[in-house]
């Protein structure tokens, strides 16, 4: 987590030395905020010109990532799916650049929107294959007459052509490993490391427990884990909270909006 008291303090702020985990973990909003403030504090008669200088350097870097964010934001517009576009940029963030050598698994793709922005993450930096983990017949909240019905599911039972499809259209697919099975299943047969583990199936505490207890041993130190809706979710939120409390091997990392990063250490 970012230190917010270092952005306190004219006398004390430095600029962050990642800014794309600084727009992921405090949004844009704060970014601009900071930037107004510094601007107001940027009069030529008042400050150095090594910190102008400086303030160039830190205004391109974040202005940079916006349009970093922005363009992906508008890319993947088109695919339907639950993921934030703040929360898919900081999984895009985690696939280029994340911590550990291994495979990135997502288990729940549905029609594949944060499996684009996990794919196009490690394609940038041609880093590991995204293995997407699905029946693909959708969670109990996306059958007809649920709060998340999809006429594709209503229509053919299954979200994997769409899947197929976007992952086409966005050139993702050599990137990306379909697996239409269940959680339990899969993990039966996987054998190699992983360093990003992304959980979004089924939101049920149960589901959640077997997901993460089927795939945990496979995520190296220094890897990371992920749930989606936290907060939102009671299943998926006392899970985590539960975890946290009962597994010391699992630090938080960050967090962006309702996704909850942690992060594996040394036992």
């Amino acid at each position: 987590m970012t230190d917010r008291a270092e952005f306190d303090s004219p006398r004390t702020r430095r600029f962050p030395k990642n800014p794309y985990k600084f727009l992921a973990n405090e949004g844009l909003d704060r970014n601009l905020l900071l930037s107004q403030q510094l601007n107001q504090e940027a009069q030529p008669s008042r400050v150095p010109m090594k910190k102008v200088y400086d303030m160039s350097n830190y205004f391109h870097y974040v202005l940079t990532g916006i349009a970093d964010f922005l363009h992906f934001q508008q890319r993947f517009a088109g695919i339907h799916g639950f993921i934030h576009d703040f929360e898919g940029y900081a999984l895009l963030q985690l696939a280029a650049h994340g911590e550990g050598v291994g495979a990135i698994v997502e288990i729940g793709s549905f029609m594949g929107r944060s499996t684009a922005f996990l794919a196009a993450g490690s394609l940038r930096t041609g880093r590991e294959k995204v293995f997407a983990i699905d029946h693909f017949r959708g969670s109990p909240e996306n059958q007809p007459g649920q709060q998340f019905s999809h006429y594709v599911l209503e229509k053919e039972g299954t979200t994997f052509r769409v899947f197929q499809a976007n992952m086409k259209q966005f050139g993702l697919s050599e990137q990306v490993v379909p697996v239409p099975s269940d959680s339990a299943a899969a993990a039966q047969n996987w054998q190699s490391p992983i360093r990003l583990l992304f959980v979004d199936g089924d939101h049920s505490y149960e589901s959640v427990r077997r997901d993460l207890s089927a795939w945990l041993p496979f995520v190296v130190n220094r890897g990371y884990v992920c749930f989606h809706d936290f907060g939102v979710a009671p299943g998926v939120t006392r899970f985590v909270q539960d975890l946290l409390q009962q597994d010391p091997t699992l630090r938080e990392a960050i967090n962006v909006q309702s996704l909850k990063i942690l992060q594996k250490t040394p036992g």
